[in-house]
Parts: C-alpha cells; sequence; structure tokens
C-alpha cells in the first residue's frame, strides 16, 4: 500500500506573522471565545489562512499538543497576558515540521522542566526542604530524579497537605521525562507540570506558565525551527521571567 505523506504547507513568514500579531491583539482564550478571541492553535490556522480545525502540517505536533495544553491553564491572569506570554511560542514553531523531531522536543522540553520549572517550585512552595532531591533533579533531569522528589514529597504531605501539589507536579515531570511513554503523553505531561505548579498556594502562579513557555521556546531554537529567526528579542521569551 502506498504511504500517504500529508503535505507541509509553505509560510510566508513576513505576511503570517503581521497576521498571527493582529489576532493575538484581541487576546487568547480557552477554546473559542467571544471578541473575536481564539486559543493559540486555532490563530496559528488562522495566520496561515487555514479553517479553525484544519491539520497544522508546518507545526510539529508534539510542539503543538504541548501548547494547546499550556494555552488552556485558567491560571493565565487575562487572555492578553496569554496573548502576550504564548506569542513567540507560536512563532517559534512555525515551520517546525520536518525539522524539529516530535521526540526530540518532547524529551528536551521534559529534562528542562525537570531542570528548572520544578527545581524553582519545590524552593517556593518547600522552602529549605528536599535539597538533595532539588539538586538530582537539576543535575540529571532524568524521569527517575523526579520520581523520587514526587515520593518524597508525597510522604511529607501527609504532614502538609499544602505542598501536595509539588508532588503532582512533579509526577507529571516524571511521566513527561519517562522514555516508555508516547511522544504525545511526554510532551502533554511537560505543560501540565506548568499548569499544576500555577495552581500551587503561592501568591501569583502564572510565572511557571511563562517559564514553561520559554524552555519550550529554547527547545525549538536549540533544534533549529525556522520561525525561531522571526521572534522578537527586544521582548522575547528569555525575558519575561
Amino acid at each position: 500500500m502506498k504511504k500517504i505523506e500529508k503535505k507541509i504547507e509553505k509560510i510566508d513568514y513576513a505576511t503570517v506573522i503581521p497576521r498571527f500579531d493582529g489576532i493575538l491583539a484581541r487576546g487568547l482564550c480557552i477554546g473559542t471565545g467571544g471578541d473575536g478571541q481564539m486559543c493559540l492553535t486555532t490563530a496559528l490556522c488562522a495566520a496561515v489562512k487555514l479553517p479553525p480545525r484544519g491539520q497544522l502540517t508546518s507545526v510539529t505536533w508534539t510542539a503543538l499538543a504541548y501548547s494547546f495544553e499550556l494555552n488552556d491553564s485558567p491560571d493565565w491572569h487575562t487572555p492578553a497576558s496569554r496573548a502576550t506570554h504564548l506569542r513567540d511560542l507560536g512563532v517559534a514553531q512555525l515551520g517546525s515540521a520536518g525539522v524539529v523531531g516530535p521526540r526530540a522536543f518532547a524529551r528536551i522540553l521534559a529534562r528542562k522542566t525537570i531542570q528548572h520549572l520544578l527545581p524553582q517550585l519545590v524552593r517556593e512552595v518547600c522552602p529549605g526542604q528536599f535539597s538533595a532531591l532539588v539538586e538530582q533533579c537539576e543535575h540529571e533531569g532524568t524521569s527517575q530524579a523526579a520520581q523520587a522528589l514526587a515520593d518524597a514529597v508525597l510522604v511529607a504531605a501527609d504532614r502538609a497537605p499544602q505542598i501536595a501539589v509539588t508532588a503532582t507536579a512533579a509526577l507529571c515531570a516524571a511521566r513527561a521525562a519517562d522514555p516508555g511513554s508516547s511522544d504525545l503523553t511526554r510532551a502533554s505531561a511537560a505543560a501540565w507540570v506548568a499548569r499544576t505548579a500555577a495552581t500551587a498556594p503561592i501568591d501569583d502562579g502564572e510565572p511557571y506558565l511563562i517559564l514553561s513557555a520559554r524552555l519550550a521556546c529554547e527547545v525549538l531554537q536549540e533544534l533549529g525551527s525556522p520561525g525561531c529567526a522571526w521572534l522578537r528579542h527586544d521582548h522575547g521569551p528569555a525575558d519575561v521571567v
């Protein structure tokens, strides 16, 4: 049987990105909202002139799955904040299909999430606790390191229930880095680390969503996604956290 290959749409970046920015100026929402708002995935489809439920073949599918989950967190401050902080993530993934490997994106994002986001969360929610396990996460960035941290926090949560969210985030991180999980599961789980962290009993959880988006942009840059050449470096992802 002849294999049917999907045709990857060509992108005129000079046209698509201003159109994308115009859509984001209305803010981003969960699903299809009012006042012309869209979610990040739908905004990308509209920018390249695809229907809302079209197949965005120019974007590596694990990056798309991750972005969908991160966009749908209810803990973004406002639709405008969601749009501001997901803008570069949207641009960076344009043209990534055929360049950025789906598995490589999920694998590297999981490692970065364990090395950077998870330790920041533990130090904020559980100051002075689990130091050796946090350092192990920073050094190794592995599923085993995240699982060991989750196990320790779960035990402590019996006495301090307010830290249980940290264990949940660590479990999501362990799933994201588990080579036995599917690429789709790993990409989605990485977003859920941030979504879980954003619900922690702290003053403001949105910075964890922003940090996760920044890490994903870093991965796309490291793997050579063409859209990264169009990032606005005056307020790019490295400056939002």
